[in-house]
């Protein structure tokens, strides 16, 4: 019986982390398709994409290294 709830546990977290790599897979591709990367995320989903994939806007006039433009 604990071998059961061990396998059942395991396919269903599987399962959430499978989901989870298709939604980062479409929501990456359609932002890469609409060339919006070098802008603000356009919704939630994007936005959480970008912060699990760790890809950031960097803004004019954020400084690099202690350089300001």
């Amino acid at each position: 019986m604990t071998y059961l709830v061990i396998v059942v546990l395991a396919l269903l977290l599987a399962a959430v982390v499978l989901v989870m790599f298709i939604a980062l897979t479409v929501s990456i591709r359609r932002q890469d398709r609409r060339m919006s990367l070098s802008g603000p995320p356009r919704t939630s989903m994007d936005s959480t994409t970008r912060r699990l994939v760790g890809v950031h806007v960097r803004n004019h006039d954020d400084s690099v290294s202690g350089f300001r433009n």
